[in-house]
């Protein structure tokens, strides 16, 4: 699992980036990203969306883990190792 703790959403989108890489790579079926809800950003969420944005460079599934359960503000990426 990965969890941000960054100033900027450039920081964590280059470490998202290495992350999927290195998880593709040991060929790993998922990888499970921190995000938070976004509740503390002035005007909602930034990081969720701008991380989903780069999935979907990849051609990759992410599934938002929904607001009602404790584990609510993680992505869980499907990889495809292939």
């Amino acid at each position: 699992m990965l969890i941000f703790s960054v100033e900027n959403n450039r920081e964590a989108i280059t470490r998202t980036d290495t992350a999927l890489k290195e998880a593709k790579q040991r060929c790993d079926s998922e990888i499970r990203l921190i995000v938070g809800k976004g509740s503390d950003s002035e005007g909602g969420a930034k990081l969720g969306p701008a991380i989903e944005d780069l999935i979907r460079k990849y051609h990759l599934v992410a599934e938002l883990v929904p607001s009602n359960s404790s584990n609510s503000g993680v992505l869980i990426v499907e990889l495809n190792c292939r």
